[in-house]
């Protein structure tokens, strides 16, 4: 089975897993859903990604929203290291990204040469 599918099986079980915690008023089992739903966004995405070939700017993409699953469960649990890790990983995927965009367009080099005004 491919990622894709594999991503797009746990986030449903992950949606299920939510709707259980709030039925049965589980906080830790509903945000436990939301968490599984964005690690199945995240597999659904690398999958997508593997079949287009992206390097650097896909993986930069994915550390994003790893970053933001990871940032908004530290909210949720009110762990506020948890939640500002998060945010740091997001932006080294910025990062990362823009340097795989950088890279892909062939402008690597692009205003090193220049002088500093």
């Amino acid at each position: 089975m491919d990622e894709i599918v594999k991503g797009e099986m746990k986030k449903a079980e992950g949606k299920v897993k939510e709707e259980f915690g709030k039925v049965v008023g589980d906080r830790s089992t509903e945000w436990g859903g939301k968490v599984d739903q964005a690690k199945g966004e995240v597999q659904k995405r690398a999958g997508e990604l593997q079949q287009d070939g992206v390097r650097d700017e896909g993986r930069g993409e994915l550390n994003k929203v790893k970053g933001k699953a990871k940032e908004e469960f530290g909210k949720a649990v009110g762990d506020r290291s948890t939640e500002w890790g998060g945010k740091f990983d997001q932006a080294k995927g910025e990062v990362q990204k823009r340097a795989g965009d950088v890279e892909r367009e062939g402008r690597r080099d692009e205003g090193l040469d220049k002088p500093a005004s």
